[in-house]
């Protein structure tokens, strides 16, 4: 039997067997987007803070920012020690929204933001501004189409991405009543 491979989604691009991904439970296939190779980079690179550097006194550095703040100022969650998040209150907001891209579609904040600015801020389907862009991808796939606006997204989703149920709709709607 062939060995599954996946590619790696970090810096080295590499497709390799599913044992050298670590196990991530949240994710569809079971396993991180980049193998342990970028994974251990990044924990050992330049941007990494020395274990040794974490926390001097009564501060704690943003495992985000990299700032050295206040141990109080960290939110009474998570985690860390005495239950506190190691995210300052400042960078929770867009870690929030990233971790959870990340565990719904495989992307981060920013690659949404980056889709949504290429697509001139509009609706992929009816082309209008919308204040509350909503990520349209296929149920089957989880193959990412395009950010619609929550009423094109709704109506997708009530129609079960059926493309005949569509048209038939289209045409009774634009029909002469009759």
């Amino acid at each position: 039997m062939a060995q599954r491979l996946q590619t790696c989604l970090g810096p080295c691009g590499r497709e390799l067997p599913l044992d050298e991904f670590w196990v991530n439970r949240y994710s569809p296939d079971g396993r991180l987007k980049r193998c342990k190779d970028c994974v251990n980079e990044k924990r050992r690179g330049p941007e990494a803070i020395p274990r040794g550097m974490r926390r001097a006194g009564d501060m704690r550095n943003c495992s985000q920012c990299r700032d050295l703040l206040p141990e109080q100022i960290f939110i009474e969650q998570g985690q860390g020690r005495k239950g506190q998040s190691w995210v300052c209150p400042n960078c929770l907001p867009r870690y929030t929204k990233n971790m959870w891209y990340r565990r719904e579609y495989g992307i981060t904040y920013d690659q949404f933001i980056a889709l949504w600015i290429s697509q001139g801020e509009r609706c992929a389907v009816c082309r209008k501004p919308t204040d509350t862009p909503s990520l349209d991808h296929c149920h089957a796939t989880n193959h990412i189409r395009g950010i619609l606006c929550p009423e094109c997204n709704m109506a997708a989703g009530l129609l079960q991405d059926d493309v005949e149920r569509i048209e038939a709709l289209a045409s009774y709607i634009g029909g002469d009543g009759s």
